[in-house]
């Protein structure tokens, strides 16, 4: 019964049946959905606390690697049952389309068993969004942040200053710097950095550090005392360590107006010393410097050695490392799509250009695809060493478009006068290898040469910083890159409809 549909499925569909596209696809989808599954389990996050996510990135990038290792095992079985069937392919019946659709179903095999990374990628970045409501997630990013103020970290304003004079940046030495017409000194909690993440852009964090800094201005400690309420809910939330109460926190950091007396509170419980990164040193200083400028605590981290190996240890901690890192990637996974566009090219156009060598090696002989191969390996590196020995930007993209445009001239002359293939074949394969990529090349081209000549490059006056002339048209350019991508791809299959024809004109061709 299987035998007897099988024929009658050559005859109705033959080019379902020599593309193998269905049980090809039944399996990819398979796979898809056991990458899926282990790309979802290998982001689930069982404790915060001790949730490493070294081994998180390195198991998505063994997965991955596998994800390859598949893709080309089962791309090679795929090639060898479809090439198989080539012999019998004169005696299908063609219509005018049915090359065009052949490689279209060649795509599609592409674009199925070259995409498993993405499922495991998805299956990852839905199970982060699962963790939590995009809502609640961006309210604990905010008490995070806020309450960064107060913990151990960089300073927003440094030591330095450039001022305009007499129409020139110079540089000036501070101690202090100005905040709504008051001074503080450079050490002041006034002057901490503020914990970002990807929900906020610049504007919205300086608008969240700006609220916190006028609490301290105002000798607001409830909103404060609020801040570190918050922080520890979250904190308790995940059952995360920590030595200090929220009350615990306000006596050692809050000491308005000036906010000089303070203490460091960690954000770890302890870590490792790198003595490359002379940490020793970098403490010292630390503590130095508060010991001149104010009355800092210079006993807030001490150093211990742990089976063999140095830690700081801090006196006073919260665990805000492990908490910045776990809710860094909700936002992320909140704010970016479930599939980077840039992965979705990826596979696109390594979907074409796959389909376009296995085609081409369908469409003629395989001496002319190896002959085809080797020779354009031999052009691109002479046209390589070319570009370098004339030093100019554009030469390679350049000479590949003049060899595109060659061969097109070459292949239109063989079919007009069909006399004989002659090495027509080859041309026609480095057409079919080249397409995807001539638009890309023009497109640089010509922004290169257009960039160049209307000022486009010097439109910024760097000794005031701001722009000196807009070209809004070349920045639409710039702005959509990833557009313009996919633009291409779809004038490739445009182009790929009517040259099928061609091609399919061209195999009738005598070969001398």
């Amino acid at each position: 019964m299987f035998k007897k549909f099988n024929h009658q499925f050559v005859y109705k569909y033959p080019l379902i049946w020599n593309t193998k596209i269905i049980p090809f696809a039944l399996i990819a989808l398979v796979i898809h959905f056991v990458f899926f599954a282990i790309g979802y389990q290998n982001a689930v996050v069982s404790s915060v606390q001790t949730h490493s996510y070294y081994n998180q990135e390195s198991n998505a990038t063994t997965i991955n690697l596998f994800a390859i290792l598949i893709s080309v095992l089962v791309f090679i079985i795929w090639c060898f049952l479809y090439f198989r069937n080539n012999a019998f392919k004169a005696f299908y019946p063609k219509s005018n389309s049915s090359l065009f659709k052949e490689w279209l179903l060649i795509v599609l095999f592409g674009l199925l068993n070259f995409s498993y990374a993405l499922s495991s990628i998805f299956g990852a970045n839905l199970q982060t969004r699962n963790t939590m409501p995009r809502e609640i997630a961006l309210e604990h990013c905010k008490t995070i942040s806020k309450a960064s103020v107060f913990l151990q970290g960089s300073y927003k304003e440094g030591n330095w200053i450039d001022s305009m004079v007499n129409g020139n940046y110079q540089r000036f030495e501070r101690d202090s710097f100005s905040f709504e017409g008051k001074k503080y000194a450079l050490k002041s909690l006034m002057n901490k950095n503020m914990e970002s993440f990807p929900f906020f852009n610049s504007y919205q964090d300086s608008l969240m550090r700006l609220q916190v800094q006028r609490w301290m201005k105002e000798n607001k400690k409830a909103e404060i005392a609020t801040i570190f309420q918050d922080y520890f809910a979250i904190s308790n939330t995940h059952q995360l360590k920590s030595n200090i109460t929220p009350a615990t926190w306000m006596e050692l950091v809050y000491s308005q107006p000036e906010f000089t007396k303070y203490t460091n509170i960690g954000t770890t419980e302890r870590e490792l010393q790198y003595e490359y990164e002379n940490s020793e040193v970098e403490y010292a200083v630390e503590a130095a410097a508060g010991e001149q400028d104010f009355a800092t605590d210079t006993t807030s981290v001490t150093l211990k050695k742990v089976d063999g190996q140095m830690y700081y240890y801090s006196k006073y901690y919260v665990s805000q490392q492990v908490l910045v890192k776990y809710y860094t990637t909700i936002a992320a996974s909140w704010e970016n799509p479930l599939l980077d566009w840039d992965f979705i090219m990826v596979v696109l156009y390594l979907s074409f250009g796959v389909s376009l060598l296995v085609f081409s090696f369908k469409v003629t002989a395989a001496r002319s695809w190896l002959i085809a191969l080797i020779s354009l390996g031999v052009v691109q590196i002479i046209l390589g060493i070319g570009t370098l020995l004339i030093n100019f930007p554009m030469t390679f993209p350049a000479l590949n478009i003049l060899l595109f445009v060659m061969l097109c001239i070459y292949f239109s002359i063989i079919c007009i006068q069909k006399k004989g293939k002659k090495w027509s074949g080859i041309a026609l394969n480095q057409i079919l290898w080249l397409l995807p990529g001539i638009l890309p090349m023009i497109y640089t081209t010509v922004m290169y040469l257009v960039k160049k000549h209307s000022g486009y490059n010097n439109r910024y006056n760097f000794q005031t910083k701001s722009k000196v002339e807009e070209f809004p048209k070349i920045d639409w350019f710039e702005e959509n890159g990833m557009l313009l991508v996919f633009i291409n791809l779809a004038i490739v299959v445009l182009i790929m409809f009517t040259f099928s024809e061609i091609i399919k004109k061209w195999r009738g061709i005598p070969e001398e």
